[in-house]
């Protein structure tokens, strides 16, 4: 074949393609799979939002967990010294009254 008859061999398969409803829905079915849609792009939109929302609750939720792990052991430490110095303030109060004690004899 020719380049001329070629190109209107094209062209009468263009027209045709675009004239008939059932060539065109052919077309489509074989295109559309591989386009995404609004409501995919909004599925896809909303399925990321929730995900991030998720990561944002997880990761709330272990900045919480740490901070109290944290706190705790603060508080912990704390008592621990308490009753250190409560033990120490008992020995100081011994000693001194056994001081005070020996010199008033």
């Amino acid at each position: 074949m020719s380049y001329l008859r070629t190109r209107i061999f094209l062209r009468g398969i263009a027209i045709g393609i675009a004239r008939e409803k059932e060539f065109q829905e052919l077309m489509l079915r074989a295109i559309v799979p591989k386009v995404a849609t609004k409501d995919d792009l909004e599925n896809l939109r909303n399925e990321l939002r929730r995900e991030i929302k998720d990561m944002e609750t997880r990761l709330k939720n272990d900045l919480i967990h740490y901070i109290d792990k944290r706190v705790d052991d603060l508080n912990r430490r704390i008592d621990d010294l308490r009753k250190f110095m409560g033990i120490g303030f008992i020995i100081l109060a011994v000693l001194l009254s056994a001081l005070i004690g020996v010199s008033l004899m």
